[in-house]
């Protein structure tokens, strides 16, 4: 385990059983976060992203595998241990501000809710919070006082009144237009250079790849796929130049390989050489190089 990992998830997998039904939402999933680290997961409806974030944020427990943030072996947890890991390791944004937020305080007492509750109330640093989210000048207003996207940006700074060393995030700018969205993310980026916090954004929109530095796809609970943000773009993306990278290929893709050599190809490559009518594949290794085959591609 690289002392730069601050999440290390190995072999995870997590099934809920409903009566005589059995789900399994995480199948042997793998995934390395360094510290500091700005990593958006990606997939569709019932992928297990979701999962997977509840799984780090504490909220849920695995049904198997290796799970170690900040390194803390989160399977063996104890109830209390739990407790203050979701008190002091880790914050929670919600794409429903209702689940992040009082409607009936400030901004500023939002943000002071959780100092209150841990007993390391700092209002020097509500405001510093407040400053960083650029609300500075809307502290003593009400939820129905702002926006959604103002709304978001105050449930970002209350999910790090506790100081965490990791900030998760649920379709964080699911229920917010483009421009505010784009918005958000900058404060997610603002806060990870001042702050040096690790961040991991749980979305189904593919458009975030042009705000971070690295995608993980997630397809049938696992890791499948990977987005890395070329060296040469890295200054330009956290400059919040996102409309060039709108139409240039700013990021690497990579097919994740777990330890066993498996990987899941992207369906449209699949589909393209007829993978998907035969389920079976001829694969070739040529110099460097691996070819894969749909079995009726053969020459006779």
């Amino acid at each position: 385990m690289s002392v730069e990992d601050i999440i290390v998830i190995e072999e995870l997998v997590k099934i809920y059983k409903s009566k005589d039904i059995e789900v399994l939402a995480l199948q042997g999933l793998d995934l390395r976060v360094k510290k500091g680290e700005i990593v958006a997961i990606i997939g569709s409806s019932g992928s297990g992203k979701s999962t997977l974030l509840n799984m780090i944020g504490g909220l849920d427990k695995p049904s198997a595998g290796s799970l170690f943030v900040d390194g803390k072996d989160l399977l063996s947890f104890t109830p209390k241990d739990f407790i203050e890991y979701k008190r002091d390791t880790v914050g929670f944004v919600w794409q429903n501000s209702a689940r992040n937020l009082i409607p009936y305080l400030t901004a500023y007492e939002n943000i002071e809710i959780p100092m209150i509750l841990s007993g390391k109330k700092d209002s020097s640093y509500i405001l510093e919070l407040l400053e960083m989210v650029g609300l500075s000048h809307r502290k003593n207003n009400k939820l129905s006082e702002l926006s959604g996207g103002e709304q978001q940006r105050i449930a970002i700074a209350t999910a790090l009144a506790n100081k965490p060393k990791i900030l998760l995030a649920d379709e964080p700018t699911g229920a917010v237009d483009t421009k505010t969205a784009g918005m958000i993310l900058d404060v997610f980026r603002n806060l990870r250079d001042r702050l040096g916090i690790t961040i991991v954004i749980v979305t189904h929109d593919n458009m975030i790849s042009n705000h971070v530095e690295r995608v993980v796809s997630i397809r049938d609970g696992k890791t499948s796929s990977e987005l890395i943000l070329k060296e040469e773009y890295r200054d330009f993306a956290l400059q919040n130049k996102a409309e060039r990278a709108a139409s240039e290929k700013t990021h690497n893709e990579f097919v994740v390989v777990d330890r066993y050599g498996r990987l899941q190809l992207p369906k449209n490559f699949a589909e393209a050489i007829g993978l998907d009518k035969s389920g079976k594949a001829r694969v070739e290794l040529n110099g460097a190089r691996i070819i894969i085959t749909a079995p009726e591609t053969e020459e006779n």
